[in-house]
């Protein structure tokens, strides 16, 4: 495909790429190459010797200089954390990015799509790697453990995986009584929508998010996100979700009492939040959570 496109636009892929891709989102830092007045900016890499002891990797440095380094469309750029992010939210508005289209929206579909036959989960191809690794009960027990929380309320429908990782699980079956739901340390859900835009959860109560009560009532609420189902902005959600459920948004803690948040008779929602993001295929893909209190 590289090959394709070199002869299709009489161009390097390096030079496509800067002028087609780079130059129009905004990231002069982006290349094949690094330029020498460049090159106090790059970073370090390192390596660890067979005895352990960890020594500077001369290699990149050499590499990327060279004029005619071979450009792959697999891998090879070099670039910074601002050009990344550009890179990043033009992918995320689904392929265009401060009025520039890169990609049709759907290209950008066909990207984050499972395109395995059936759907498979990765890990049935293989012993699981990295980002593929089933993580979810690791991260759920790690942040509770962080938070101290025991008791945990969930939905009745919630994974087993999950509620293998609560240290004490109080599913909502049969329901829970508002004096329950009030004692426990936190509760567990899954959502409907997250939105990127606003970091804003959206719950219209289908599976793995039960009723509306163990959403507003518990102080604590670890929110499980799969990452098939972000949207980036608002008007996405809106379509996502099921317009004939009850949605409940939160945008974070509530902070509708007083400036001490302190609990007002009546008064609902988490007053601290936690999040944690998987990836499509529901295993943990980083550290997302955020606790504001």
């Amino acid at each position: 495909m590289d090959r394709v496109v070199e002869v299709v636009s009489g161009q390097s892929l390096g030079d496509f790429c800067t002028a087609q891709i780079f130059n129009s989102l905004g990231m002069p830092d982006t290349g094949f190459t690094v330029p020498d007045r460049d090159l106090p900016r790059l970073s370090q890499l390192y390596l660890i010797t067979p005895s352990g002891e960890l020594v500077p990797d001369e290699g990149l440095g050499a590499t990327v200089t060279k004029a005619d380094r071979g450009h792959f469309g697999g891998g090879g750029l070099v670039s910074n954390t601002a050009d990344y992010l550009r890179f990043a939210a033009m992918l995320l508005n689904r392929g265009a990015l401060d009025g520039v289209r890169i990609l049709s929206p759907l290209t950008t579909g066909f990207m984050v799509r499972n395109q395995l036959p059936g759907g498979a989960d990765l890990e049935s191809f293989g012993r699981p790697m990295n980002a593929e690794s089933p993580l979810a009960p690791a991260a759920i027990a790690a942040a509770l453990r962080e938070r101290d929380a025991h008791q945990v309320a969930g939905p009745a429908d919630l994974p087993a995986d999950w509620v293998a990782a609560l240290p004490q699980p109080l599913l909502d079956r049969p329901r829970l009584d508002l004096a329950e739901l009030s004692a426990v340390d936190a509760v567990i859900t899954s959502v409907a929508v997250a939105i990127a835009q606003t970091g804003t959860l959206v719950f219209d109560h289908g599976p793995g998010q039960g009723r509306r009560e163990l959403t507003l009532v518990p102080d604590v609420h670890l929110a499980v996100v799969p990452g098939e189902r972000i949207v980036a902005a608002v008007p996405d959600a809106v379509a996502a979700a099921d317009p004939l459920s009850p949605l409940t948004w939160i945008s974070g803690p509530s902070a509708t009492s007083d400036i001490e948040l302190s609990r007002v008779q009546g008064v609902h929602g988490p007053r601290t939040l936690i999040v944690i993001v998987l990836d499509g295929q529901g295993s943990q893909h980083g550290p997302a959570g955020f606790q504001p209190e």
